[in-house]
Protein backbone atom coordinates (compact mmCIF):
# COMPACT_ATOMS: atom_id res chain seq x y z
CA UNK A 1 0.00 0.00 0.00
CA UNK A 2 1.13 3.22 -0.70
CA UNK A 3 1.96 6.35 1.63
CA UNK A 4 -0.68 8.77 1.28
CA UNK A 5 0.41 12.16 -0.84
CA UNK A 6 0.15 15.30 1.75
CA UNK A 7 -1.20 17.08 -1.07
CA UNK A 8 -4.21 15.41 -1.34
CA UNK A 9 -5.58 16.93 1.72
CA UNK A 10 -4.88 20.22 -0.02
CA UNK A 11 -7.12 21.97 -2.31
CA UNK A 12 -7.12 26.05 -3.66
CA UNK A 13 -9.89 28.29 -3.46
CA UNK A 14 -9.95 31.73 -5.20
CA UNK A 15 -10.25 34.71 -3.09
CA UNK A 16 -11.91 37.40 -2.74
CA UNK A 17 -10.66 40.87 -4.36
CA UNK A 18 -11.09 42.57 -0.42
CA UNK A 19 -9.75 39.44 1.09
CA UNK A 20 -6.99 39.86 3.74
CA UNK A 21 -4.92 38.69 6.36
CA UNK A 22 -3.86 39.58 9.83
CA UNK A 23 -3.47 42.96 10.54
CA UNK A 24 -0.11 44.57 8.44
CA UNK A 25 -0.34 41.74 5.81
CA UNK A 26 0.83 42.29 2.37
CA UNK A 27 -2.37 42.88 -0.01
CA UNK A 28 -3.70 39.35 -1.53
CA UNK A 29 -3.45 38.76 -5.25
CA UNK A 30 -6.61 37.77 -5.95
CA UNK A 31 -5.46 36.49 -9.19
CA UNK A 32 -3.73 33.46 -7.42
CA UNK A 33 -5.72 30.37 -5.87
CA UNK A 34 -4.32 29.80 -1.92
CA UNK A 35 -4.17 26.32 -0.91
CA UNK A 36 -6.11 25.50 2.01
CA UNK A 37 -5.27 22.40 4.68
CA UNK A 38 -8.61 20.12 5.68
CA UNK A 39 -8.99 19.66 9.05
CA UNK A 40 -9.53 16.10 8.66
CA UNK A 41 -9.02 14.40 4.92
CA UNK A 42 -12.34 13.70 4.61
CA UNK A 43 -14.13 16.88 5.07
CA UNK A 44 -15.64 18.56 1.94
CA UNK A 45 -14.36 21.29 -0.04
CA UNK A 46 -15.18 24.81 1.28
CA UNK A 47 -14.96 27.20 -1.30
CA UNK A 48 -15.88 30.56 0.92
CA UNK A 49 -13.01 31.99 1.66
CA UNK A 50 -15.07 33.74 4.53
CA UNK A 51 -15.50 30.32 6.58
CA UNK A 52 -12.01 29.72 6.33
CA UNK A 53 -9.48 30.24 9.03
CA UNK A 54 -6.42 31.97 8.69
CA UNK A 55 -4.44 28.52 10.15
CA UNK A 56 -5.97 26.67 7.44
CA UNK A 57 -4.86 28.61 4.09
CA UNK A 58 -0.74 28.81 6.31
CA UNK A 59 -1.22 25.48 6.57
CA UNK A 60 -2.00 24.62 2.67
CA UNK A 61 0.59 26.83 1.67
CA UNK A 62 3.28 25.46 3.58
CA UNK A 63 2.10 21.80 2.47
CA UNK A 64 2.64 22.76 -0.62
CA UNK A 65 6.17 24.60 -0.07
CA UNK A 66 7.31 21.48 1.58
CA UNK A 67 5.88 18.79 -1.04
CA UNK A 68 5.08 20.80 -4.38
CA UNK A 69 8.59 22.26 -4.56
CA UNK A 70 7.80 22.96 -8.73
CA UNK A 71 4.54 25.30 -8.25
CA UNK A 72 4.69 28.21 -10.09
CA UNK A 73 3.09 30.11 -6.95
CA UNK A 74 5.95 29.39 -4.62
CA UNK A 75 7.26 32.81 -4.32
CA UNK A 76 4.12 34.58 -4.27
CA UNK A 77 3.60 31.78 -1.09
CA UNK A 78 6.60 32.59 0.48
CA UNK A 79 6.15 36.10 0.36
CA UNK A 80 2.55 35.38 1.88
CA UNK A 81 3.20 33.20 4.75
CA UNK A 82 6.80 35.25 6.02
CA UNK A 83 4.87 38.47 6.15
CA UNK A 84 1.87 37.23 7.79
CA UNK A 85 4.13 35.06 9.94
CA UNK A 86 7.68 37.07 9.72
CA UNK A 87 8.80 34.64 12.93
CA UNK A 88 8.03 31.47 10.77
CA UNK A 89 10.90 29.71 9.68
CA UNK A 90 12.49 30.03 13.23
CA UNK A 91 9.69 28.56 15.18
CA UNK A 92 9.24 25.70 13.01
CA UNK A 93 13.06 25.18 13.01
CA UNK A 94 12.95 25.05 16.86
CA UNK A 95 9.58 22.21 16.72
CA UNK A 96 11.56 20.18 14.14
CA UNK A 97 14.77 20.20 16.06
CA UNK A 98 12.32 19.26 18.82
CA UNK A 99 10.63 16.16 16.82
CA UNK A 100 14.10 14.93 15.92
CA UNK A 101 15.63 14.62 19.07
CA UNK A 102 12.46 12.99 20.06
CA UNK A 103 13.12 10.86 17.38
CA UNK A 104 9.82 11.62 15.77
CA UNK A 105 11.09 10.88 12.14
CA UNK A 106 7.40 11.14 10.47
CA UNK A 107 6.53 14.73 12.06
CA UNK A 108 10.09 15.88 11.88
CA UNK A 109 10.55 15.31 8.35
CA UNK A 110 7.51 17.12 7.48
CA UNK A 111 8.46 19.88 9.31
CA UNK A 112 11.99 20.38 8.02
CA UNK A 113 10.36 20.06 4.72
CA UNK A 114 8.19 23.13 4.76
CA UNK A 115 11.37 24.94 6.63
CA UNK A 116 12.98 24.36 3.33
CA UNK A 117 10.47 25.22 1.34
CA UNK A 118 10.09 28.66 3.29
CA UNK A 119 13.58 29.04 2.40
CA UNK A 120 15.34 27.21 0.01
CA UNK A 121 18.49 28.85 -0.36
CA UNK A 122 19.48 29.45 3.16
CA UNK A 123 22.65 27.07 2.88
CA UNK A 124 21.98 26.74 7.42
CA UNK A 125 18.66 24.68 6.77
CA UNK A 126 20.20 22.81 3.74
CA UNK A 127 22.70 21.62 6.21
CA UNK A 128 19.85 20.76 8.54
CA UNK A 129 18.14 18.83 6.07
CA UNK A 130 21.03 16.89 5.81
CA UNK A 131 22.50 16.19 9.46
CA UNK A 132 18.52 15.50 9.94
CA UNK A 133 18.44 12.52 7.29
CA UNK A 134 22.14 11.29 8.45
CA UNK A 135 20.49 10.60 12.18
CA UNK A 136 17.62 9.57 10.63
CA UNK A 137 19.42 6.85 8.32
CA UNK A 138 21.48 5.90 12.00
CA UNK A 139 18.21 4.99 13.77
CA UNK A 140 16.85 3.03 10.91
CA UNK A 141 19.74 1.42 10.88
CA UNK A 142 20.04 0.73 14.42
CA UNK A 143 16.65 -0.84 14.36
CA UNK A 144 17.40 -3.42 10.88
CA UNK A 145 15.93 -1.18 8.55
CA UNK A 146 18.61 -1.47 5.79
CA UNK A 147 16.51 0.02 2.98
CA UNK A 148 15.01 2.61 5.10
CA UNK A 149 18.61 3.71 6.18
CA UNK A 150 19.94 3.44 2.61
CA UNK A 151 16.98 5.47 1.60
CA UNK A 152 18.06 8.08 4.12
CA UNK A 153 21.70 8.17 3.28
CA UNK A 154 20.81 9.28 0.02
CA UNK A 155 19.04 12.02 1.05
CA UNK A 156 21.69 13.04 3.00
CA UNK A 157 24.22 13.17 1.02
CA UNK A 158 22.04 15.02 -1.41
CA UNK A 159 21.77 17.47 0.98
CA UNK A 160 25.36 17.13 1.74
CA UNK A 161 26.52 17.84 -1.51
CA UNK A 162 24.62 21.00 -2.22
CA UNK A 163 26.46 22.71 1.42
CA UNK A 164 29.89 21.58 -0.15
CA UNK A 165 29.56 22.69 -3.57
CA UNK A 166 27.98 26.21 -2.46
CA UNK A 167 30.14 29.19 -3.04
CA UNK A 168 29.42 29.89 0.44
CA UNK A 169 31.65 27.73 2.54
CA UNK A 170 30.03 26.50 5.73
CA UNK A 171 32.43 25.41 8.36
CA UNK A 172 29.65 22.79 10.05
CA UNK A 173 28.96 21.34 6.36
CA UNK A 174 32.43 19.84 5.95
CA UNK A 175 32.73 18.76 9.44
CA UNK A 176 29.43 16.47 9.73
CA UNK A 177 29.88 15.61 6.11
CA UNK A 178 33.23 14.50 7.13
CA UNK A 179 32.03 12.44 9.91
CA UNK A 180 29.23 10.96 7.45
CA UNK A 181 31.84 9.97 4.69
CA UNK A 182 33.49 7.95 7.96
CA UNK A 183 30.67 6.13 8.42
CA UNK A 184 30.26 5.09 4.79
CA UNK A 185 34.01 3.91 5.01
CA UNK A 186 34.43 6.49 2.65
CA UNK A 187 37.88 7.93 3.84
CA UNK A 188 39.32 9.92 0.95
CA UNK A 189 36.30 12.33 0.72
CA UNK A 190 36.04 12.35 4.69
CA UNK A 191 39.77 13.16 4.72
CA UNK A 192 38.83 16.01 2.28
CA UNK A 193 36.49 17.19 4.25
CA UNK A 194 38.11 17.37 7.76
CA UNK A 195 40.83 19.40 6.25
CA UNK A 196 38.36 22.03 4.43
CA UNK A 197 37.07 22.32 7.78
CA UNK A 198 40.36 22.80 9.52
CA UNK A 199 41.36 25.54 6.98
CA UNK A 200 38.35 27.35 7.61
CA UNK A 201 37.90 27.15 11.38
Amino acid sequence: MSPANPLDSVYFVKIPADAKFSSGAMKIDPSIELPVQKKNKDDPVEEDFANLSEEQILSGILTVLAYDTANKNSAYYRKLITDVRPDIKKELAEAAILKTHDEDWDLAEEIWLAVHGIDPEDLAIVLDMAIFYDQKADSYRRNSLADDADSCDDLALRYYKRVLDSDKELPDGYFNAGFFYLKKSEYSEAKACFESYMALV
